[in-house]
């Protein structure tokens, strides 16, 4: 039995081993379930680590019953991953998938939306995950700040396209951070005040500022 797994991020190696090594030792009146599946072997291109510098990725093999008695085939499958290594050009080191910590690949289309980039990038660099709470608070009333100028009918001044993207962008990573920490959107409800400091932090003309602050008169 043969387990190719290139899209499915969820089947990390070692829940797959774990989940199978449970069903292949599974009996019915003191036999085993399933006696004629000698070996079970996953392969995923979608996890990896490094070791020795070098990508590699997970190929486990989870052995029943039939093995147990006939020792023999376990050389087959030692040929079999020995075959697989010279067909990839990569060497194979042997571990416990337990004790090894794979990592889930991102897949990336050729073509993308930019929300789904943003996000992707976030997930590679997650800059903002060592900064408090109150940190990233102020990350959110900055975005919010610059957006309200581009959306709002009347605002006294309209950011450049360059400065609203970027907003945007910090926004989507900012709405990453807060799922990530489970921070809802409620704690983080806009006051005037906030939004008069972030106008600060961003260097905003005064005229900015008095609209802030005004719209608690609102």
């Amino acid at each position: 039995m043969l387990l190719i797994n290139e899209d499915h991020e969820l089947y990390e190696p070692a829940l797959i081993a774990h989940i199978v090594q449970r069903a292949l030792k599974r009996t019915k009146d003191g036999r085993p379930l399933y006696p004629n599946i000698d070996t079970v072997i996953f392969t995923s291109e979608r996890h990896a680590t490094v070791k020795n510098g070098q990508v590699v990725f997970p190929l486990i093999a989870v052995e029943g019953s039939g093995l147990e008695t006939d020792i023999w085939k376990r050389t087959i499958v030692d040929h079999l991953f020995e075959r697989w290594a010279n067909w990839t050009h990569t060497p194979t080191y042997k571990g416990n998938p337990k004790d090894v910590a794979f990592t889930t690949l991102d897949h990336v289309p050729e073509k993308m939306a930019r929300q789904d980039l943003w996000r992707l990038q976030y997930r590679r660099r997650p800059y903002m995950a060592h900064i408090s709470d109150e940190d990233l608070r102020d990350r959110f009333d900055e975005a919010m700040a610059t957006s309200m100028l581009t959306m709002h009918k009347h605002a006294p001044v309209k950011p450049s396209i360059a400065v609203r993207d970027q907003a945007i962008i910090l926004f989507t990573h900012v709405m990453m951070e807060m799922s990530e920490r489970g921070i809802t959107a409620p704690k983080f409800a806009l006051e005037s005040k906030r939004l008069v400091a972030a106008a600060g932090r961003l260097n905003m003309p005064p005229p900015v500022v008095t609209w802030f602050e005004s719209m608690d008169r609102r």
